[in-house]
C-alpha cells in the first residue's frame, strides 16, 4: 500500500508545508485515507468545533503539494480540569 502525506488544519485556507515535512498514512487511495483519519477521534481546544484533514494526491518537484482531497470533520472539546 502506498503512503499518503497527511496535513490535519483548523482553516481550510491555511498554506500546506512542504510535503517532507509531514506525517502519513498508510492506504490503498487518498480517499481511503482519508476514510481511516475520518474514523479517528479528534480533539481541539474550546472554541474549535471542526478541522480540515488533508490528504496530498500529488507533489510539485519544489516538495510543495501539487494535488489534494479535502474533508472537514467535527472535533470533541478539550476538557480541562483545575
Amino acid at each position: 500500500m502506498p503512503y499518503y502525506p497527511v496535513h490535519i488544519s483548523v482553516n481550510c485556507h491555511d498554506p500546506l508545508p512542504l510535503v517532507a515535512e509531514l506525517t502519513t498514512i498508510e492506504a490503498d487511495s487518498p480517499e481511503q485515507a482519508l476514510d481511516l483519519l475520518r474514523r479517528e477521534t479528534f480533539v481541539a481546544t474550546p472554541g474549535v468545533a471542526t478541522i480540515w484533514l488533508k490528504v496530498i494526491i500529488s507533489v510539485w518537484p519544489n516538495g510543495n503539494a501539487r494535488q489534494v482531497v479535502s474533508t472537514e470533520v467535527s472535533v470533541s472539546p478539550l476538557h480541562r480540569e483545575n
